[in-house]
């Protein structure tokens, strides 16, 4: 397990393609989850507040009003990334397995 994170810690934060800057949410979203402690600050540093006017804005009107309050505010969304991996795992592994055949290159 201490491989892979290093791993994780090794890939680019983000990807520039043209003049649009994709950030790599999910290599922070492992990265808070490594512990038995999550680590929420990693989550508000380097998941909400790059993209705080999306969670903000466009993300909370795509869930609704009932699941919107939970990707809208900072609490929010670090309560949802706390949860995310021990309620979902069963479905992530499955989905993982299944779409492991794609090889995807990193954009430098």
């Amino acid at each position: 397990m201490i491989l892979i994170i290093k791993k994780i810690e090794q890939l680019s934060d983000s990807i520039q393609i043209e003049n649009i800057t994709v950030k790599n949410l999910f290599k922070y979203q492992i990265l808070a989850n490594q512990s038995t402690v999550f680590d929420s600050m990693i989550i508000d540093r380097n998941v909400y507040k790059p993209h705080q006017k999306l969670w903000d804005s466009c993300y909370g009107m795509i869930f609704g009003d009932v699941n919107g309050k939970k990707f809208n505010n900072s609490p929010g969304t670090i309560k949802w990334n706390r949860t995310l991996l021990s309620e979902n795992k069963e479905d992530l592994i499955k989905k993982n397995k299944t779409n492991n055949r794609h090889q995807f290159k990193q954009i430098d």
